[in-house]
């Protein structure tokens, strides 16, 4: 599996094709998330989108500024991380309902790296809408808090002793990077990473 073979398989897997269409919305439907979304792979967006909200715009920055330290690139490591910032402010300037997290930065790089800037635009507002929606609320008290306690649930039906040993833990913070960046955030080798993605 490498990064070619990605470019063709996540875009069919995201439902990236042309055109767009969204389907099954009702209007009384209070969900924010469509029943079916398929997103244009060819379609434009704006590269020069500033961020209208300036406080999470900053926020997307200083942590641009912190990415990609562990994809081992040879060269270019500014102009990835002048991309990243270009696709972040454009999915949150199209996607006003969503709120940043910090994290969200090492799921746009994987995407960016894996396929290009338009396409990792794409990636990333599919996987978005479709993965990490949850996440991307305004509070981590209806995602992120929901993830963690099914996190020890399974634990314990999978490993009675694990779970017994960590029991008195009332929430298992320490996976909270691998539940909202797919471990982007936390492994050393992109190779692995990516293979996460993959499944």
């Amino acid at each position: 599996m490498d990064n070619e073979i990605r470019k063709i398989a996540w875009p069919i897997l995201l439902n990236i094709q042309d055109p767009v269409t969204v389907k099954d919305i009702s209007k009384t439907d209070n969900t924010s998330t469509p029943k079916m979304i398929v997103f244009d792979k060819d379609q434009k967006w704006t590269k020069d989108s500033k961020l209208s909200d300036r406080k999470m715009a900053d926020q997307i920055d200083k942590d641009v500024n912190r990415s990609l330290n562990h994809f081992n690139l040879s060269f270019g490591l500014k102009m990835y991380r002048n991309k990243l910032s270009e696709m972040m402010q454009a999915l949150f300037e199209t996607n006003q309902a969503w709120s940043y997290y910090q994290g969200y930065n090492d799921v746009c790089s994987v995407s960016l790296v894996a396929m290009n800037q338009n396409m990792g635009y794409h990636v990333a507002q599919s996987l978005s809408h479709y993965y990490f929606k949850d996440f991307l609320k305004s509070s981590f008290d209806k995602g992120v808090i929901p993830a963690l306690n099914l996190m020890m649930k399974i634990i314990q039906a999978t490993n009675p002793d694990i779970h017994d040993k960590i029991s008195f833990i009332q929430m298992p913070t320490f996976a909270v990077s691998w539940i909202i960046t797919w471990f982007a955030h936390d492994l050393d080798d992109i190779n692995d990473t990516y293979r996460i993605f993959d499944f």
